[in-house]
């Protein structure tokens, strides 16, 4: 009965908040790059915890099927893999994004404010494969700008972290007071994204109100 209830709640009430939740997200991320019409930083961390949001009620709804009693323990017990995975893939990425996206960015805008946040912070950096050597503190930021999307992404060894915060909070400064190029291809994908999981959310709790 229990579960009965749950899944009822989970179909009706948990999955359209979390739809909202994550449409409030990507529409987040939209409305800023179309309204301030400039490129812009976002700690990786927020999309994190929209992972997090994301797949806590996979890991719930997979502990309730599995805490069943009418299943066999033999599925039960194949069934806790399920949950299992989706911790370890939070772990995992975790310690993967630690980093900073670009949003509404081009090569050419992201270029000039990451050296201009290099210079404003008193250092100079010197080009490598795929990263940028910062001196004279001896750090490498991984920098990748895919232009025809409009993103981008710093990130840094545990050592340099310190650094790469100034440096994003440098290029997000170098962004409000200067501008830039930008391409919004990304966040108008995420526009049409948000407005979907509206609708998925929409739909759900109409769904509910027809029962």
């Amino acid at each position: 009965m229990a579960s009965v209830q749950y899944h009822f709640l989970y179909i009706h009430i948990f999955a359209p908040v979390i739809f909202l939740f994550m449409a409030a997200f990507f529409l987040g991320i939209s409305f800023r790059a179309w309204r301030y019409r400039r490129p812009f930083l976002l700690s990786q961390r927020w999309q994190f915890g929209l992972m997090c949001g994301a797949f806590a009620p996979l890991i719930v709804n997979s502990f309730f099927f599995t805490a069943s009693r009418s299943i066999p323990l033999s599925l039960r017990m194949t069934q806790w893999l399920s949950p299992a995975m989706f911790v370890v893939m939070l772990v995992y990425f975790f310690f993967m994004m630690r980093g900073y996206t670009a949003f509404a960015v081009t090569e050419k805008s992201f270029r000039e404010a990451f050296l201009a946040a290099v210079t404003k912070l008193g250092s100079t950096c010197e080009e490598q494969m795929s990263s940028m050597r910062i001196l004279p503190q001896d750090v490498r930021i991984n920098v990748a700008v895919v232009g025809w999307s409009g993103t981008g992404l710093l990130r840094s060894k545990r050592d340099g972290h310190a650094l790469l915060h100034s440096l994003a909070r440098e290029i997000n400064a170098h962004f409000e007071t200067h501008g830039g190029e930008t391409n919004q291809t990304t966040t108008l994908f995420y526009a049409v994204i948000g407005l979907f999981m509206i609708a998925f959310a929409v739909s759900m709790f109409l769904l509910r109100l027809g029962h």
